[in-house]
Order: structure tokens, then C-alpha cells, then sequence
């Protein structure tokens, strides 16, 4: 199938009913290949941490916080505008937004990786971790080419291919880390360098799944990157602002607190930017659909949009069930010198629960092109929230960082809601399963009250939570049909 035939196919899908279904399996298929990978990386980072022990860890945590800052912020929100854009168009207009995408990506993360540099040189982070920027930076730019490459694959409604990338990329770093606490000390530069192999080979394996259905020459024309950007340059300041805030806690925390409780506080927050992973990953799938809905069809929008966030608000109550209750087991991993991040990591949990309805509602805002009032919240974000940080550090350490982090999150969500309906009254969430979930997540609450092992607990928790939910009538019909589709194809 040439290019063009391939785009006509992927409009026709967004325009027909099988969209939504085709949506919920990609979204299934890139969580399951994230949960794969995350397993390993469980793994793998576990043992990094206990050979690294907690003050090398904070130091190895900062260094990759400030390139995921870079990742984030040279992003310019070219990710989420590509994909919305890419399922708008066709031909040759297609593929020469496809080329400037990855001329601009090119581009910023290398000015990016260069400031970012600059500035861990400014702060006397030191030699070593200056080091460790650059090598994780140059990790940055080959990974920035292969994930523009994966933007025509999720805007094509192929996301099984996006997360066959995310797994190879988790189990090749895992047998690289684990290969070197077998072969090296505690030492952070081979770790650090680990990401280069690693972003070489995945980029390779995206060409040649792309190959022949989009451009893998850059353009480097400024008018056409300025034409991409003109349009969207408030939700491109709202991503820059997101990822200061987001990846800007560690950076904090570094300034303002000692060593081992930079320890503590970062595997916290690593352990719940896995998981916050998720919903991003679930919900960009149906960024596509609801992109044409608003385009189209308002009431189609207003439909996915309801049932996306039912199911969302679901399996993000239960995430942070899972986390409150299981964090002393899921720290354990890493070894009892991590022990006071038990804690850090129950409190956050709640606001990574939050993230799952966040991410419904911005994709929302997304979809409409309401990029002003998403430069808004993000901003709003950093501001307060930065600030909110800092009070509470100095109030009461890492402690008082986790609260800051978890409440601001909970704030945002809502800010989202907010500015959601204010585009358009008929994106009403459907606000009745609220108390549906709160019954369900009090019971399940009650049996954390049995004196049993953590991982048992985290089950009976679990299981008394879905069995109200089903009890509730708190699940939409649709989950259902697509569970009885998938069993008919099981099991015909």
C-alpha cells in the first residue's frame, strides 16, 4: 500500500464506527507491552538501585530528570499536534508536515541538550554528572528521531507496532543494567551510557517498519516550522511548562534537601512516573477520534469522551488503591536502606490516580484545539505548584514535597474538568460513578484493616474494589462488549 493509500485508509477507520473499538485494542496492546516492559524494568532498576545504594541513586535520578526535562520541553507539544494533525491530512501535505516534525525535533533537543549541560555546569553539579548529561543527552536525540517516527503510527491507529518499540526498549535496557551491576562497581557513568545502544538499535527497528509509509528525510525550512508552531504556540509553551513542573520536583528537592532524602524522594517519584506512563499511553490512542469528533461531530465527541472518562476514573481509583496499599512491598524491591520512601510513595500514589481523569480531559481540550486554556493550567502548574513545593519542603522535607506533588496534581485534574466544559456544556463528565467509586474504594479500604502479608492485602483490596464496581453497575455496557468480541476471537 503506497502512502497515500495508507492515509485514506486511516481516515476512513477514524470516520466509521469501528474507530472506537480498534482504539480500545490499540490502547490494550501498548499498556499490556508497557506492563511487560515495566516488569523488567522493575527488575533491572532494583537491583541498580541496591548497587547503587540511595545518595548515588539521587545523583543518577537527577541526571536523568534533567533530560527528561529537555525530552520534554524541545517536545514543544510536537507529539500530540503531529498526531492530530496527521489524522487530519493527506498526501503531500501529510508527508511534508512528517519531514519538518522530524527537522524540528532534530533540532531542539539538540539546542536542549546543550542548555541543559550548561546549566548542570552553572550549579556545580560536578563532573561526572556533567558527563552523564551529555551521554544520556546524545541517548535524547536518537530517541527524539525514532518517537517523531512513531507519530504517523499512532495517528494511523497502530499502536501494537509503538508498543513493540517501548518493549524492546525496556528489555534491551534491562539486560544492559543488569550486565553491568554483574561486571562494574557503583559507578554512575557506565549506567548513564547505557541509554545510547539502546535508542541506536530501536531507532533502526523503526525505520524499517515505517519505511515507504512516511518521509525519513528531515527538512530544516524555518517558514514551515514557524506555519507548524504559529497555530499551536500556546499548547507549545503549555508542554514546556508541564514538563518543568512534572520533572522539576527532583531538581527542587536536590536544591532544598540532604542527599538521602534526595534518595528517598527520587524513587518515589521514579516509581510513580512508571506508572504514570500509563494513562498517556491508554488515552493518546483515542487523541485521533477525538480530534474528527470535534472536527465533525460534537455529540460522537461527547459520547467517547463520557465513556473514556468512566473508564478511566475506574482504573485510576484502583492504580491508586494499589499503590497506597502496596508501596512498603513495591519499596522493599529496592532494598531496606530505601525504606522511609514508604510513605513518599502512598501519598503520591493518590495524585497518579488522579492522572488517569487528567489525561482524558486534556486529550479533550486536544482535541478541540484549545491551546490557550491548557497554557493556562500547565502554567498555573508550575507556578503554584513549584511554590507549593518548595513551602512544604521547607516545612517538613520530603515529606511535605510528596503532599505538594499529590495535591497539585488533584488541582490540575480539576482545572482540566473545568475548562472542558467551559468550551462546550455538552463534555459534562458523567459524574454519577463518583460516588459509585467511593463506596467501592471504602470497602476495599476496609480490608487493609486485616493483619495479612502486604501482597495479599493489595489482592483482597483489589477484589473487594472491582466486585463493587460490577456490584455498582459502575462499568460502562461497552467494556463489556468489547470483553465479549474479544472472547468470541479467543474462543470462537
Amino acid at each position: 500500500m503506497d502512502s497515500q493509500g495508507a492515509d485514506a485508509a486511516a481516515t476512513d477507520l477514524l470516520d466509521t464506527p469501528a474507530a472506537g473499538p480498534t482504539a480500545i485494542r490499540g490502547g490494550t496492546w501498548r499498556v499490556v507491552g508497557y506492563f511487560a516492559g515495566l516488569l523488567l524494568s522493575v527488575v533491572s532498576t532494583a537491583l541498580l538501585y541496591r548497587h547503587l545504594g540511595p545518595r548515588l541513586t539521587g545523583k543518577f535520578n537527577v541526571v536523568t530528570n534533567l533530560v527528561a526535562i529537555v525530552a520534554g520541553f524541545t517536545d514543544l507539544g510536537l507529539t500530540a499536534i503531529g498526531v492530530r494533525e496527521l489524522s487530519v491530512r493527506r498526501g503531500e501535505a501529510r508527508d511534508r508536515l512528517a519531514r519538518s516534525l522530524l527537522g524540528m525535533r532534530i533540532v531542539t533537543s539538540v539546542v536542549g541538550v546543550a542548555v541543559i549541560a550548561s546549566f548542570a555546569i552553572g550549579v556545580g553539579y560536578g563532573t561526572t554528572l556533567v558527563i552523564g548529561v551529555g551521554l544520556v543527552g546524545f541517548a535524547l536525540v536518537l530517541q527524539t528521531c525514532q518517537s517523531t517516527l512513531t507519530i504517523s503510527l499512532l495517528a494511523d491507529l497502530r499502536p501494537a507496532w509503538v508498543a513493540a518499540f517501548d518493549m524492546l526498549r525496556a528489555t534491551l535496557t534491562s539486560v544492559l543494567v543488569i550486565t553491568l551491576v554483574l561486571l562494574v562497581g557503583p559507578s554512575l557513568l557506565p549506567f548513564l551510557a547505557v541509554s545510547i545502544p539502546v535508542s541506536a538499535i530501536v531507532l533502526a527497528a523503526n525505520v524499517e517498519v515505517v519505511r515507504g509509509r512516511v518521509p525519513l528525510l528531515p527538512a530544516f525550512h524555518a517558514g514551515e516550522w514557524w506555519a507548524i508552531l504559529r497555530g499551536a504556540l500556546p499548547f507549545t509553551f503549555a508542554t514546556a511548562a508541564a514538563t518543568l513542573y512534572s520533572q522539576g520536583a527532583v531538581i527542587i528537592v536536590s536544591l532544598l534537601a540532604g542527599a538521602d532524602a534526595l534518595g528517598y524522594f527520587s524513587l518515589s517519584v521514579r516509581a510513580v512516573q512508571l506508572l504514570l506512563v500509563l494513562p498517556g499511553l491508554a488515552i493518546s490512542v483515542a487523541l485521533p477520534i477525538f480530534s474528527r469528533a470535534a472536527r465533525d461531530d460534537r455529540v460522537r465527541l461527547a459520547y467517547a469522551l463520557a465513556r473514556t472518562f468512566e473508564v478511566s476514573f475506574l482504573l485510576g481509583a484502583l492504580v491508586a488503591l494499589a499503590v497506597a496499599v502496596g508501596a512498603p512491598m513495591a519499596v522493599t524491591i529496592f532494598g531496606p536502606k530505601f525504606t522511609p520512601s514508604v510513605p513518599l510513595l502512598a501519598i503520591q500514589g493518590t495524585g497518579l490516580g488522579a492522572s488517569f481523569v487528567g489525561a482524558v480531559w486534556a486529550n479533550g481540550l486536544l482535541g478541540l484545539g484549545r491551546y490557550r486554556q491548557i497554557l493556562v493550567i500547565n502554567l498555573l502548574a508550575l507556578v503554584v505548584g513549584s511554590a507549593l513545593i518548595v513551602v512544604l519542603v521547607l516545612i517538613d522535607g520530603v515529606h511535605g514535597a510528596a503532599i505538594a506533588t499529590a495535591a497539585w496534581e488533584g488541582a490540575v485534574v480539576v482545572l482540566c474538568g473545568i475548562m472542558l466544559v467551559r468550551a462546550d456544556r455538552l463534555l459534562m463528565p458523567p459524574l454519577q460513578i463518583v460516588p459509585k467509586v467511593a463506596v467501592a474504594l471504602g470497602l476495599a479500604a476496609l480490608t487493609t484493616l486485616l493483619s495479612v502479608p502486604v501482597l495479599l492485602s493489595v489482592v483482597l483490596a483489589s477484589a473487594v474494589y472491582v466486585a463493587a464496581v460490577l456490584i455498582l453497575r459502575a462499568v460502562p455496557a461497552e467494556v463489556f462488549d468489547e470483553l465479549r468480541r474479544i472472547r468470541r476471537v479467543l474462543l470462537p
